[in-house]
C-alpha cells in the first residue's frame, strides 16, 4: 500500500550524490556531443509531426472500430456506442523518445468488453486493409501475444489488443493501476505490460532523463552495429538496455552523459549475473488482491531455473518478468565479451582525454573534432564476418523455382504469387524466432562458439523467387574432439527441422529451409559492402591475437595467392575430398547439405570423408527417419531378425523409426558413380522404401564389412509421426 501512495522504490541507492567536474570532464562531454551529433541519428521535427499524424489517425480508426462494433453486434444506441470509448498506448522506443529514423512504432489498442480478439482479426483488419494510407498488413493471429503489424504513411507500426472487462474505456483510464489487470486474459496482461513497463522506467528515471536519453541512444547504437540488438535471436532488445540504462541512472542520479556511459559499461562488463539480478525496483507481487493471478519473477529463479536466468533483467511492472528469458550460454559470453570491449574502448578514450587536459584551452577546441573522433571506435560494426574460419548459412526459400518450369508454364499468377510471399513472410518471422533453439541444439557438439548474426540477408539470384539467409560464426572444441567425440550436423539439424519447426508448424509445399557450410572466402561478395580486401586486413589484425588458430592462420596464407587448382588442393586437405564432377573451384559456391553425397564437410580430422569408391570392398549404409505401417513395419523386422517389437500391434497409428539401407560395394560404386547427389541416389532405391520425414535425415557410411540387407531401429511411436522426441 506504501508503495501504491508513494510510487515505486529504486532498487540502487545512489553510489554518488556528487559528479566530478573540472576542465577534462568538459571535454569529455564535449567531444561526446560532437560524437553524437555526427553519428547518433535523430529524427527530423517534419518526421516526428507526421508520426504523430498517423497515431492521431490510428487512434481515429481505432475508436471508429469499438464503436460500429458496439452498434452491431451489441445492439447499443449511437450515445452508449460512442460512450464505449477505447484507447491507444504507445511503448518502448517511441514512447521514450529515442528511436531512430524510420523505427516502427510499437502500441496496443484496448477496447472495452464487447470489442473481443475474433473483430481485431476480422472487422478492424478489414477497416486497415481498406484505409488509403495502410500498405502491407499481416495478422499474426496465432502467436502468444496476436498482432497486427502494417505501415501507414511509411511508419511501420506493431498493433497489440487488449480488451478490459468493461463497459467502457473512457480517457481517464489509468492502465498504470495494477487494478487494471484484474481478470484480464493472458494475450491481454501481455499486451499491456508494454505500455506498463515503459512508463514505469520513465518515472524511475525521470530525475535525469536528458541524461538517461542521451545514453541509451548510444547505447542502442552501438548494441546494433555489434549484433546485439535482437531479443528473438537470445540477445539484448529495447527493454533489456532501458533498464539497464535506468539501473545506472539510479546510482548515479546526477551524471552527465559521458560519465555515466563510460559507468555503464564498466559496471555491467563485471556484474555478477549468477547471483544479482539487474532490476530497477522490488518486484511486488499483488495476485492475491486480484481475481486473476500471474506468475511473478522472484529472487530463487537463480537457483531453480538457472538455464533461463542466465542473464536476469526484471521488468518492473507487475508482474515482474526476466525479459532476457531468451538468453542462451552461447549469446551470454558474446554479450559480455562486447561489454568488455566496450569498458576497454571507453576507458582508453577516458584517458585520451585527460592526457589531453595539460593543452591550453585555445588549442583544446581545436583538438576538440579529433577527439570527437575517438568514440567512433565504440560503435565500429562487428567483426562477425571477419574472425570465423567455419560459417554455416540457414537459408529460408520460398515461392516458384527462378526460371522453372512452373514459372515458365503458368507465368506465376500474381495473386498466386501474392499468397505465397505472404506465407513465406509468415515462416520466414516464425523461423527466425527459433533460430536460438538451433544454436542450442548445435552447442551440443563439440563447438567453442556458436555465433549466431542476428541480421537477415536477402538472398540476391536466389533459385527461389523468396529467399533469405542467416549466419552462424563456428569454433570447434579441439579439446572435446581429441577426447572422441563427433562433429556431425545431419541428426542435429533433422531435430531441429522435427522439434522446432515441423512440430509447431504447418508449411506449405512451397516454403522449404536449407542448411549450407561456407569457408571464409566462399562467402557472398555483397557482405561485405566491396570492401573484401579491408576486412582481410581486419581477419590478419584477429590472427595476431589468436595465435592458437593454426586453421585460420593457413587459411589466411593462401587466401592471397589461391588459384583454382589451389582451391581444390585445399579442399582435399581440410577433410572435404569430391568426386571430379562435384570439385568446387568457385569462391562463393557453398556446400549444402541438401546437394552432396556426404555430411556437412568435415569441420575437424575427426570426421571420416568420403574417400574414392575404387574397390569391391566398401559398402555404403543410407539412414533415413521415416514412417512405416505396422505391416511394414513387421515385415521389415522379421527380414532382419528383429523380433522386439516395441508398439502395440492394435493401433493403426504410423511408427516412426530410423531406417536403414545398405549396398554392397559393386552397386554403391554404380550409384555413386552415375548418381553424385543424395536425392538422386534416393530416386534409384527400391519402391517399397517407407515414406522419408525429412528428405536431409540422413547420413552415409562406409563399412569395411558387408553388412546385412536391411535394418530398422524404432525411435519412437506418437499419434502424430512429425512429433518426434528422439536421441540419435
Amino acid at each position: 500500500k506504501m508503495e501504491e501512495e508513494d510510487g515505486p522504490k529504486p532498487m540502487f541507492k545512489p553510489q554518488e550524490t556528487e559528479m566530478p567536474s573540472g576542465e577534462k570532464w568538459e571535454m569529455l562531454e564535449s567531444s561526446l556531443k560532437i560524437f553524437m551529433q555526427n553519428n547518433i541519428p535523430i529524427e527530423s521535427r517534419s518526421e516526428l509531426k507526421k508520426r504523430e499524424e498517423v497515431m492521431a489517425e490510428l487512434k481515429r480508426i481505432f475508436q471508429q472500430w469499438v464503436y460500429e462494433v458496439c452498434l452491431k453486434k451489441e445492439k447499443m444506441n449511437e450515445e452508449q456506442a460512442r460512450a464505449a470509448g477505447g484507447k491507444l498506448y504507445t511503448s518502448g522506443s517511441y514512447r521514450l523518445r529515442v528511436h531512430e529514423p524510420g523505427a516502427d512504432i510499437d502500441s496496443v489498442g484496448v477496447a472495452p468488453r464487447m470489442c473481443g480478439r475474433a473483430e481485431f482479426f476480422t472487422s478492424l483488419k478489414e477497416s486497415l486493409l481498406n484505409h488509403a494510407d495502410v500498405e502491407n498488413l499481416r495478422a499474426i493471429d496465432t502467436a502468444a501475444v496476436p498482432i497486427l503489424t502494417f505501415d501507414m504513411r511509411g511508419v511501420n507500426i506493431d498493433l497489440l489488443f487488449a480488451q478490459l472487462p468493461m463497459n467502457t474505456v473512457p480517457e481517464s483510464t489509468d492502465i498504470d493501476n495494477d487494478a487494471i489487470l484484474n481478470a484480464v486474459d493472458s494475450a491481454s496482461e501481455k499486451s499491456l505490460n508494454g505500455p506498463r513497463v515503459t512508463n514505469l522506467i520513465y518515472k524511475l528515471v525521470a530525475h535525469n532523463y536528458d541524461s538517461f536519453l542521451a545514453v541509451l541512444r548510444v547505447v542502442r547504437v552501438w548494441a546494433k552495429r555489434r549484433g546485439l540488438y535482437s531479443n528473438k535471436s537470445g540477445y539484448l532488445g529495447g527493454v533489456n538496455f532501458n533498464i539497464l540504462v535506468g539501473i545506472i541512472c539510479q546510482m548515479f542520479p546526477k551524471a552527465t552523459p559521458a560519465y555515466m556511459l563510460n559507468q555503464f559499461f564498466q559496471i555491467f562488463a563485471h556484474w555478477d549475473w549468477d547471483t544479482m539480478p539487474a532490476m530497477l525496483t522490488k518486484p511486488l507481487d499483488i495476485s492475491r488482491t486480484l481475481d486473476q493471478q500471474f506468475e511473478v519473477w522472484t529472487i530463487h529463479q537463480l537457483q531453480i531455473n538457472k538455464r533461463n536466468n542466465l542473464m536476469p533483467i526484471i521488468t518492473p511492472a507487475y508482474p515482474a518478468m526476466n525479459s532476457a528469458l531468451s538468453v542462451n550460454p552461447w549469446t551470454f559470453q558474446i554479450i559480455v565479451n562486447e561489454f568488455q570491449r566496450a569498458a576497454n574502448i571507453c576507458d582508453a578514450i577516458k584517458q585520451d582525454h585527460f592526457f589531453q587536459n595539460n593543452i591550453s584551452s585555445g588549442a583544446r577546441r581545436l583538438y576538440l573534432p579529433r577527439l570527437a573522433k575517438t568514440w567512433n571506435k565504440l560503435i565500429q560494426p562487428t567483426e562477425f564476418f571477419a574472425k570465423y574460419d567455419h560459417y554455416l548459412a540457414l537459408r529460408i526459400l520460398g515461392g516458384a523455382e527462378v526460371g522453372g518450369a512452373e514459372r515458365e508454364s503458368t507465368g506465376c499468377p500474381e495473386n498466386k504469387d501474392a499468397d505465397q510471399f505472404e506465407e513465406f513472410e509468415d515462416f520466414k518471422g516464425f523461423i527466425s524466432s527459433r533460430l536460438r533453439k538451433f544454436v542450442e541444439k548445435i552447442g551440443a557438439l563439440p563447438f567453442s562458439v556458436v555465433h549466431l548474426f542476428p541480421k537477415e540477408f536477402p538472398e540476391d539470384n536466389a533459385e527461389r523467387r523468396h529467399a533469405t539467409r542467416y549466419y552462424f560464426g563456428l569454433i570447434t572444441d579441439e579439446a572435446r574432439l581429441k577426447e572422441g567425440e563427433k562433429l556431425v550436423l545431419t541428426h542435429v539439424w533433422t531435430s531441429f527441422w522435427l522439434d522446432e519447426v515441423v512440430r509447431n508448424k504447418a508449411i506449405p509445399q512451397h516454403l522449404d529451409l536449407k542448411l549450407d557450410y561456407l569457408r571464409w572466402h566462399q562467402l557472398p561478395h555483397q557482405l561485405f559492402d566491396g570492401n573484401r580486401n579491408q576486412v582481410r586486413k581486419a581477419r590478419q589484425a584477429i590472427l595476431k591475437n589468436n595465435q592458437n588458430n593454426q586453421d585460420l592462420q593457413t587459411d589466411l596464407q593462401t587466401d592471397k595467392t589461391e588459384n583454382q587448382s589451389d582451391r581444390v588442393k585445399k579442399h582435399r586437405t581440410t577433410g572435404l575430398f569430391l568426386t571430379p564432377d562435384l570439385i568446387i573451384v568457385g569462391d562463393t559456391i557453398p556446400i549444402s547439405l541438401h546437394n552432396l553425397p556426404i555430411d556437412l564437410p568435415k569441420l575437424s580430422s575427426s570426421l571420416v570423408s568420403w574417400p574414392p569408391l575404387q574397390t569391391n570392398k566398401t559398402h555404403l549404409t543410407i539412414s533415413r527417419l521415416a514412417t512405416f505401417s505396422f505391416e511394414q513395419y513387421t515385415s521389415l523386422a522379421q527380414t532382419t531378425g528383429d523380433s522386439h517389437l516395441p508398439i502395440n500391434p492394435d493401433t493403426d497409428e504410423p511408427i516412426v523409426a530410423e531406417f536403414d539401407t545398405f549396398i554392397d560395394g559393386p552397386e554403391a560404386k554404380k550409384l555413386k558413380t552415375q548418381h553424385p547427389t543424395f536425392n538422386q541416389i534416393l530416386d534409384e532405391l527400391p519402391t517399397t522404401t517407407p515414406t522419408l520425414l525429412q528428405s536431409n535425415a540422413y547420413h552415409l557410411e562406409h563399412t569395411a564389412v558387408p553388412p546385412p540387407t536391411s535394418k530398422i531401429t524404432t525411435l519412437s511411436h506418437k499419434p502424430e509421426p512429425m512429433a518426434i522426441d528422439h536421441a540419435v
